[in-house]
């Protein structure tokens, strides 16, 4: 039986799952071991283990992040989403944002994350 490999849309949809769920094993599979993480205000986040833990740091700082995806476009091999979230920081301060995540895929894997917000003064 042969691996079905989705399109950059579908993992990108996967990726904002994950992050709602908080179940992080959902994106872990997905991505590249050499994958590389652009985020605002950090250097780039380089390799599997690297990305997955720091997004689990970011799910404690926000426990209850949640995003709404207005709109993914993409292809095979890369796709752009809109999104909106909201949530509660850890120390209970309220927060929302807007922004773009653009992926790119290489032999069916994440090989390229990148986020952009409409505010980072509250990264």
């Amino acid at each position: 039986m042969t691996e079905r490999v989705l399109d950059a849309d579908k993992y990108l949809g996967m990726l904002f799952e994950a992050m709602n769920q908080k179940n992080l094993a959902l994106l872990e599979g997905a991505l590249a071991e050499n994958a590389v993480f652009y985020f605002p205000k950090t250097a780039p986040i380089e390799g599997k283990k690297r990305i997955i833990t720091f997004l689990k740091i970011l799910l404690r700082k926000y426990p209850d992040l949640n995003f709404t995806v207005r709109r993914i476009i993409g292809n095979t091999a890369s796709a752009a989403a809109e999104w909106s979230n909201h949530g509660t920081s850890s120390n209970g301060d309220s927060y929302q944002n807007a922004g773009a995540t653009f992926l790119e895929m290489k032999e069916g894997k994440i090989i390229y994350i990148s986020d952009t917000f409409k505010n980072t003064e509250i990264v």
